[in-house]
């Protein structure tokens, strides 16, 4: 991935901040944000994408780590947008794609098998 499409993270650890973050159903000790800056000059569709793999990743890193974590989608939803520019006095041209509440899980469910034969396709749709 080329440098100038990495995306940024707010960490949050703070539970005063955590607990005005509405989005956050159930209490977690961590919070990060995945953001993109606007203000660079590469394509928008580029840095959907980058955010969108950083994301599967902290997931993936929490999972890995004995954690739980939840991506909660945050980019287009105008009032969350504007909500986390408001909390954390975000400079124009940043904006929250993504909120990945991270913690220890409560409970472990056994582990799902969400593989579907008809949406994979061999050598043509």
């Amino acid at each position: 991935m080329n440098q100038r499409k990495k995306p940024g993270f707010i960490v949050i650890d703070d539970p005063e901040i955590l607990s005005r973050i509405p989005a956050i159903s159930t209490p977690a000790p961590l919070a990060i944000l995945v953001c993109i800056d606007l203000r660079r000059p590469e394509s928008p569709d580029l840095r959907v994408q980058a955010c969108a793999a950083a994301t599967e990743n902290l997931l993936l890193a929490a999972h890995a780590l004995g954690l739980g974590a939840v991506w909660t989608a945050v980019y287009p939803d105008p009032d969350l947008m504007l909500g986390f520019t408001n909390l954390f006095s975000l400079p124009d041209g940043i904006v929250v794609l993504a909120l990945v509440t991270i913690g220890y899980p409560a409970v472990r469910p056994p582990p799902e098998d969400r593989y579907r034969e008809d949406r994979v396709h061999h050598n043509g749709w």
